[in-house]
């Protein structure tokens, strides 16, 4: 390596993923504060996600919906949404997930752990 030159460091962001969710942010292992920028795309029933943050003890301590925004049906489409949370836990694990259209149940689901600051 050159110390006169600039070195240009390519970083790959490799989402989690389920067969029809991927979300680009927060990453596996990402460390958070009080407000999660939760991000990525989905192909899901009537386009929403749901979004659910646990901490340690199995204590859900956020959730909400986003919706997909979709140009055609089956096509994936970006969803963003903005959860807010408190906790004084140190870990906890993010869940994305689409509900089922004939029962209501979580049909999919991608999990995420993250470390709270």
């Amino acid at each position: 390596v050159n110390p006169d030159k600039d070195v240009i460091i390519e970083a790959v962001i490799t989402p989690s993923t389920s067969k029809n969710i991927e979300v680009m942010s927060p990453l596996t292992g990402d460390h958070v504060e009080k407000d999660i920028l939760v991000k990525g795309n989905a192909r899901t029933n009537d386009n929403i996600v749901g979004i659910r943050l646990w901490d340690s003890y199995g204590n859900v301590i956020a959730e909400t919906t986003a919706e997909a925004n979709v140009s055609a049906s089956g096509q994936y489409g970006p969803f963003e949404k903005m959860l807010a949370f408190n906790t004084t836990d140190k870990t906890g694990e993010l869940e994305i997930f689409q509900y089922d259209s004939v029962d209501g149940s979580i049909s999919e689901t991608v999990e995420i752990p993250l470390t709270f600051n």
